[in-house]
């Protein structure tokens, strides 16, 4: 993955990283399922609270079986 020198991603947890892309106040989620690459708006400005709901943006996803799995 090609990253943007202006973007600094932190871990949050095992599997969830933040980041604020170049040029915007907001933080975003990185995470892979399945080995694919997810991003998502946490849809605020503040580093602390993106914290708390990038660790909870990967709740939907535990449990799931991985593609393929019998």
């Amino acid at each position: 993955m090609v990253r943007n020198e202006n973007e600094k991603y932190e871990l949050v947890g095992e599997v969830v990283s933040i980041y604020r892309r170049a040029g915007s106040k907001k933080w975003y989620a990185y995470l892979r399922i399945d080995g694919r690459p997810m991003r998502r708006s946490l849809g605020t400005e503040h580093a602390g609270k993106a914290r708390k709901l990038a660790f909870g943006a990967r709740k939907p996803y535990l449990g799931r079986q991985p593609c393929g799995a019998s």
